[in-house]
Formats: C-alpha cells, structure tokens, sequence
C-alpha cells in the first residue's frame, strides 16, 4: 500500500479469513509513546469515527485493524465537500471519556508545543523576530489556559484528507462513510482538530 511516512502497511488475512490491515510502525525517536497513544485513542472510540482496532502488540509496533477505502484527498472531491466530510467523521469521533485514560491532555500538548516552539527558534539560530515567538508562545500559553477537563472529548490531533479513508459501507443514515486513521490521541476542546483543517 502507499502513502505512508511512518509505518509499513499491508493487506492481510485473519486466521478466520477476515480481511484486515497490518501496521507495523516504525521505532520512535524519542519518548516512546506515540505509538501507544494511537493505540489508546483506536479502543476508546471502538470504531466510532475512527477505524477499527482488531488487535494489538506494543512490543512488536504491530496493529491489525479493519480494512478500509481510498483516502478523501484521492476522490475528486471540491475542497468544502472535503471540509465537511471531515467536520462530519470528527463529530461521530469526539466522545468524552475518563481523565484516567493515559492520554495526554490538551494543556500538556500545548505545555510540549511552547517547549518546541523555543527550542526550535533557538536551533535554527533565530529565524524570526523575538516578537513573533513571544505571540506563538503566548498562544501556546493561552490553550494552556483555556483547557477545561469537562467540556474535553477525544480528538484525533491531525485529522486531513490523507487521514481519512473511506469505509465500505456507504448511504448509511447512522453512520459516516468515512472514518479517521493515526490518530494522535489527546483529550482536548473540538476546535483543536478544526486548526488541522486551516493549516492544510
């Protein structure tokens, strides 16, 4: 299969002789918990919104899940049908769940965003003026702020047209006919997926 920049991706068969996909993601550079996330985020949705996780190894970076279409951005769709199909799938996708879950919160992702944000205009030996990072990282602060626990759903964190594939039973009246893959898997307010669709 193509289109993947993190994992190997195939077709595969079950010992049932049910049609899957395998996944076996590439090793992380750091921390460790990328993958682990997805992983967490793929059961609590239990298919709502999100493809369907069959099963699992975190040792072997190895996920089975539920085979899927094409993705959106290879159907010919106009860019506003493509904005609402994707509206449409995250809003099957965001349910609340427990702050127990083991995912990262949105607080702490815009905490690691600030962290990013400083070190990388330090790397790059100051690309910008110290005004425009001083107002990235007063944004960062303010969803810091801003994250409210209650109102808080699971969101997928990079939900695009590359990122959301069609499913095989379409004209359903309860259901969307796509569904999101490789979610980042962070607990946060809904407008967090709706950035994603600004920037691309």
């Amino acid at each position: 299969m193509k289109g993947g920049s993190e994992a190997y991706v195939a077709r595969a068969r079950t010992r049932g002789g049910s049609e899957a996909i395998l996944k076996v993601a590439i090793p992380e550079t750091s921390g460790g918990t990328v993958l682990a996330h997805e992983i967490t985020a793929l059961r609590l949705a239990d298919g709502h919104g999100y493809v369907r996780l069959l099963r699992s190894d975190l040792g072997r970076r190895a996920l089975l899940l539920e085979p899927l279409g094409m993705a959106l951005r290879n159907l010919g769709y106009a860019t506003r049908a493509q904005i609402d199909i994707i509206c449409t799938t995250l809003r099957e996708s965001w349910v609340h769940i427990s702050s127990d879950s083991g995912l990262p919160s949105g607080a702490s992702a815009a905490q690691w965003l600030s962290k990013f944000i400083a070190d990388l205009w330090e790397t790059l030996a100051r690309p910008c003026s110290q005004e425009a990072l001083e107002t990235a990282l007063s944004f960062a602060q303010a969803r810091t702020s801003a994250f409210d626990p209650e109102s808080a759903v699971l969101v997928h964190g990079d939900a695009h047209n590359g990122n959301t594939l069609q499913t095989f039973f379409q004209n359903s009246q309860t259901r969307s006919s796509f569904k999101l893959i490789d979610p980042d898997g962070i607990i946060a307010e809904t407008a967090y997926d709706l950035g994603v669709l600004m920037r691309e």
